[in-house]
């Protein structure tokens, strides 16, 4: 498939890392001695061969490429920028971690080189959006990764109910619930139990967080499912978090519903490296103890 030549690259910097900065300061000039446009989408990068995305006279419509610099953190936040285009996204990753962020600073310049040529695929990643009715107000968040309800603080247990197109699933007493795409499955849900599923599978992973009861395990459902979480806890001490970056406080009777966004956060992928092989990379499979 040939495809359109990119003209318009935005950055993103992790911030508060001068590497990071560096880094993204020695990108844009090498970008702009190729006569592409460089635009930042936050203050991380000063450069006088990169503009600010918000003061410049574009949208991100007309953004042909994202980079990202940083971990994965970076790359969540930076998406959210772009979920609602079609803006392919190159995630290199400069922490020590990173499933979303598959190419490294090393091969940086080469990616980036056959990127520009068009020779690249792209992993198109489901997202999810959480609605929530805080007194009339219908307020919704958009996720690549997870959402999660839970206790905001060393209280007890909190009560959740959980349905799945209208029909109970159970009330679980826990430290709360996560809901994840597949693309998050290696995120938070992991870390709960939760399987790891393969990026392109429709589906959604709702994972309990130390439930009271050992036999609540997680369970994967239809990507088109619509998922209810209702608050039973009469505390404050509830809330929802997304992307772990953003959060907002839940009451009583409070309900989240869960489903698929219809857009799609695309990710390059790394030209070295399998889905299987990033796996084994980053959680170190069949290494043994001490080698």
């Amino acid at each position: 498939m040939k495809r359109a030549p990119i003209k318009r690259i935005a950055i993103v910097a992790k911030r508060k890392s001068t590497k990071a900065r560096k880094e993204a300061n020695q990108l844009s000039e090498f970008l702009s001695a190729k006569k592409i446009e460089c635009y930042a989408i936050d203050d991380s990068i000063v450069c006088a061969t990169c503009r600010s995305i918000e003061t410049a006279d574009i949208s991100y419509n007309d953004i042909d490429l994202l980079i990202s610099l940083g971990g994965d953190g970076t790359l969540l936040s930076a998406a959210k920028s772009v979920i609602d285009y079609d803006v392919p996204i190159l995630g290199v990753n400069l922490g020590s971690l990173g499933f979303l962020t598959e190419i490294s600073l090393a091969n940086m310049y080469p990616s980036l080189e056959r990127v520009l040529k068009g020779d690249y695929s792209v992993s198109p990643r489901t997202t999810l959006c959480s609605k929530i009715n805080h007194a009339g107000v219908l307020q919704s968040y958009k996720v690549l990764n997870d959402i999660v309800i839970n206790k905001r603080s060393l209280a007890r247990l909190i009560e959740l109910e959980l349905s799945i197109n209208d029909k109970l699933v159970s009330i679980y007493k826990s430290d709360g619930l996560i809901v994840a795409t597949p693309t998050g499955s290696t995120a938070y849900s992991l870390s709960a139990g939760g399987p790891i599923v393969y990026p392109s599978v429709d589906c959604m992973i709702i994972s309990p967080i130390c439930s009271h009861t050992l036999t609540q395990r997680p369970i994967v459902v239809p990507g088109d499912s619509v998922v209810k979480i209702r608050v039973l806890s009469k505390s404050n001490e509830v809330q929802l978090t997304l992307d772990g970056q953003v959060s907002d406080c839940l009451e009583y009777q409070n309900e989240v519903i869960i489903e698929r966004y219809q857009k799609k956060v695309k990710l390059i992928q790394a030209f070295d490296k399998t889905y299987y092989e990033i796996l084994r990379t980053k959680l170190h499979w069949g290494k043994r103890g001490g080698k």
